[in-house]
């Protein structure tokens, strides 16, 4: 697919989307709270691996909706759960199921960029990481240092399991229709609410760096 190149977002523009990401996503959680994203039912079928975990971290927890349905398929798993929009974790945590957990669900605010997410998670602990529709919302240029990040969580045979947008999608259709100033780099979006997206291919060259 031929991307439109022009116009894109002015390089200031860039960078203060960059600068504020966590604010433009705490403002997502606060506007939609727990309406936007549905619970994900699928794990069962898509992430089998999951079953079987004893530890799982959620980075890019949401409002919940991996968490809590991934706990009635497992309920004896033990669940990091890390957002950087404090208002997302909010939500976990008033959760109702999150009281009757018996401290099995742990959610924390973390910048996954930057924040050492040992703090929170014991190095080497985690059986299963689930990524869903997370890295696109990171700058390509910083994927691989997340992934270093999640990766000292892990134990040795761990899985990461990634779930995320794809180059062709219509909405990436959408976002670089000519005359819309939304494009940030190749395959790289704002959104109207400021909030960002990153278009995958099936190869990409960034996970060979990690």
């Amino acid at each position: 697919m031929d991307l439109v190149k022009d116009p894109q977002v002015p390089a200031h523009l860039a960078a203060k989307y960059e600068a504020r990401a966590d604010h433009y996503w705490d403002l997502f959680y606060r506007r939609n709270q727990d309406r936007f994203f549905k619970d994900r039912h699928y794990f069962e079928a898509e992430f089998p691996q999951l079953l079987a975990a004893r530890t799982v971290l959620e980075v890019g927890c949401g409002a919940g909706n991996t968490v809590f349905p991934l706990l009635e398929l497992n309920p004896g798993a033990s669940i990091y759960a890390c957002d950087f929009a404090p208002s997302a974790v909010g939500l976990v945590r008033a959760h109702p199921a999150y009281a009757t957990t018996a401290g099995r669900v742990h959610a924390f605010v973390a910048d996954i960029t930057a924040d050492d997410l040992t703090v929170h998670v014991p190095p080497g602990c985690v059986d299963a990481c689930t990524m869903v529709f997370v890295l696109s919302a990171i700058a390509p240029e910083a994927m691989p240092r997340v992934l270093r990040r999640v990766a000292r969580t892990l134990r040795p045979g761990a899985q990461l399991l990634f779930r995320d947008y794809a180059a062709g999608d219509l909405a990436e259709e959408r976002l670089s229709s000519q005359g819309r100033q939304q494009q940030l780099g190749p395959n790289f979006y704002v959104r109207w609410d400021g909030t960002r997206a990153f278009y995958f291919t099936e190869v990409c060259g960034w996970l060979g760096a990690c």
